[in-house]
């Protein structure tokens, strides 16, 4: 019977859409309305449970007729919502450098447009403005990269003063836009400005289309290539995220292998996939994407985990080493307790750094003259720059030095920088296998044990199972 109440429903709305035709204010408001009416199927069991009480389906008629106009007016509120601005996510540093960074790259162009050029006019053309809006206040644009200002600027004034020379007047500015936008799209140089250097070179005046084809090398290419190199010598000295790409995480043990983090979960593959499926053009580069994502992530797991500090998992019991002590008795202590590394303490008992078994076969080349051996003391092989942690550090920070960092332990620190436990590899992984997995195997043995004790009948005893027929003897 639902199937039917929504079949109605539909005819409704189908009818509703035929009665706003007469009206080009109530069409339009139809077109916007029509998936939120679509959206209200739900909304017929509501429908359902009248005819229901009435044994009537007339009486689901003006229900669904002011549902359908309920649906409109929430469909015109959400329509009119989707019109306000969206947030920008930019520091207040970040809005000052684009507009101090427009203002010195506009100023230089021009200066030094004005200089070279001052012969020839123009020297300088509107659409840098454009361009200078997106290399100075969004620099990590893919719109915003040397090769799309330079490209999209020079390929948009070729496109227009083409169309100009060999299309009549009302023709050549809109065919000169789509034209540049499919070129650069080709090109792989999407400049939006692009579209307004090609209108400059259709509608520019005397002076614009006098130039002919040099309107393309001055000041088109003159202008975004002055302002490419201000935008890189700016950004540059701020270390803003210019002409930079998200470095794939390199494997410590230098080989091909992608570093552990990076074999399951969110992958660069997923990534490309997804803006495949996508379809639509996404101002963003598919590295910034990949970055952001992986944060995502990890402040997801940061919350997940927030419960766990380091003090709940660490080893208490130490086994640590004075920094001046032999190398020999490291390498004893090593291999004893069989650790990868031992923490160092100077004379006050603080941390001075840790001696690990890389550290001590790199020095036992020496051990062969043995009087070099004996006199190697565990200061002079010791790793000074140590990661540490304290007690209530979050669990989740170590995830990534203790994986993709090549770490097999690292030292829990007090305010007086004393040991007073480590957190090793072996530490983690259990911590992370009683948040994860044991609650699932707990639930899938109550489970298999609740299934265990329920009794099962018998086929004999059941009511729905007859009776086996007599058999026949000869």
């Amino acid at each position: 019977m639902a199937l039917v109440i929504r079949g109605h429903f539909a005819r409704l709305q189908a009818a509703w859409r035929a009665s706003c035709q007469n009206s080009p204010l109530t069409h339009t408001l139809a077109i916007c309305v029509d998936p939120v009416c679509a959206g209200t199927s739900r909304i017929a069991s509501r429908c359902w449970a009248l005819t229901c009480a009435s044994r009537s389906v007339a009486c689901v008629v003006p229900v669904a007729g002011c549902l359908c106009k309920g649906a409109t007016v929430v469909g015109v509120l959400g329509w009119l919502r989707a019109l306000k601005p969206a947030p920008v996510h930019a520091s207040w540093r970040e809005r000052l450098y684009g507009s101090l960074g427009a203002w010195i790259g506009l100023l230089c162009t021009e200066w030094v447009g004005r200089q070279t050029l001052g012969g020839f006019n123009p020297w300088f053309i509107a659409p840098m403005g454009a361009s200078a809006v997106l290399l100075f206040a969004a620099p990590a644009s893919p719109l915003a990269q040397p090769w799309s200002i330079v490209g999209g600027n020079i390929v948009s004034a070729i496109v227009g003063v083409c169309c100009f020379k060999f299309l009549p007047a009302g023709y050549a500015a809109p065919v000169a836009v789509a034209v540049a936008i499919g070129m650069m799209f080709a090109l792989r140089c999407l400049h939006p400005p692009g579209g307004a250097v090609a209108l400059t070179a259709v509608l520019g005046g005397p002076a614009v289309t006098s130039l002919g084809f040099g309107f393309v090398l001055s000041p088109v290419a003159f202008n975004s290539v002055v302002l490419v190199l201000v935008a890189i010598l700016f950004n540059g000295i701020l270390r803003r995220n210019y002409l930079r790409r998200q470095e794939a995480p390199a494997n410590v043990h230098l080989t091909r292998d992608p570093p552990p983090s990076a074999r399951t979960g969110l992958r660069a593959d997923d990534v490309r996939q997804a803006l495949d499926e996508q379809g639509d053009f996404l101002d963003i580069d598919e590295d910034d994407l990949t970055h952001i994502a992986a944060e995502a992530q990890r402040h997801a797991s940061e919350r997940r985990f927030a419960d766990l500090r380091c003090g709940d998992i660490m080893s208490r019991d130490m086994v640590c080493i004075g920094q001046h002590e032999p190398l020999e008795q490291a390498w004893r202590l090593l291999g004893r307790h069989r650790l990868q590394a031992l923490p160092v303490l100077d004379a006050k008992g603080a941390l001075a750094g840790v001696i690990s078994l890389r550290d001590v076969i790199t020095h036992q080349g020496g051990r062969e003259a043995g009087v070099q051996w004996r006199d190697l003391r565990v200061a002079q092989c010791m790793t000074r720059e140590v990661v540490t942690v304290t007690e209530s550090t979050p669990l989740s920070t170590l995830i990534r030095p203790l994986s993709d960092g090549g770490l097999h332990q690292i030292p829990v620190l007090n305010e007086a920088r004393q040991v007073v436990g480590t957190v090793t590899q072996s530490d983690l992984v259990a911590a992370l296998y009683g948040v994860v997995a044991a609650p699932a195997a707990m639930s899938s043995v109550a489970s298999s044990t609740t299934s265990s004790i329920m009794p099962t009948p018998s086929p004999a005893a059941s009511p729905s199972t007859p009776p086996l027929p007599p058999s026949s003897t000869s």
